[in-house]
């Protein structure tokens, strides 16, 4: 739930000054000139539906969903409890349907809108998902990407560790509606900070 989420960082912030989760110094250095336009020129987004899905998903609402999930966040970690507290709380506040099913085959249910701009996007899960899925994972974006235009935009939003010798820097991407995917920002394998790409 990104649009509900507050951005603070050198000269720029974005979202509701009382949203749950904050994400303070979420960027290294100043930022891009994209994200300062972007956040002036788009002070709230409008989602009409919010969709996903899990093999396993775990519900976040009752104590034992919440539980499991803070179980994941290592003791020392204050700021990623707070973040998570408030995660958990926009969860109950503003549900969305998560499917227990495979990335492909919850594409393969996916179409676009006239006058949307549909987002898929996951985080560290690339490295989780067999090869024969992912080739089908490609197809299922590739064949949205087709289907887009200026009337049902598509963005593929990808956050991954990629292999650079023997570093692995993890890399924000954005695939808006088939053209080459362009690279946003590299950031700790966590998500904050970000730093713009060298």
């Amino acid at each position: 739930m990104p649009d509900r989420f507050r951005c603070v960082g050198e000269g720029y912030a974005w979202g509701a000054p009382d949203a749950e989760v904050v994400l303070e110094d979420a960027w290294r250095g100043t930022p891009p000139s994209w994200l300062t336009r972007g956040a002036a020129r788009h002070p709230a987004l409008e989602v009409t539906e919010r969709r996903g899905c899990d093999l396993d998903p775990v519900d976040p609402g009752p104590p034992g969903g919440s539980l499991a999930l803070r179980a994941y966040v290592w003791p020392d970690q204050s700021a990623r409890h707070a973040r998570l507290a408030g995660a958990l709380r926009l969860a109950r506040a503003v549900p969305a349907e998560v499917t227990a099913t495979g990335a492909a085959d919850f594409l393969r249910g996916l179409s676009l809108r006239d006058g949307t701009l549909t987002v898929v996007w996951h985080s560290v899960m690339r490295q989780y998902v067999p090869r024969e899925e992912w080739d089908r994972v490609r197809g299922e974006l590739d064949r949205l990407a087709a289907d887009s235009g200026p009337r049902r935009a598509f963005l593929h939003l990808a956050f991954e560790p990629e292999r650079v010798g023997e570093e692995r820097p993890f890399r924000l991407t954005a695939w808006l509606n088939g053209e080459p995917a362009v690279t946003l920002a590299y950031a700790a394998p966590h998500g904050l900070p970000a730093r713009t790409p060298a």
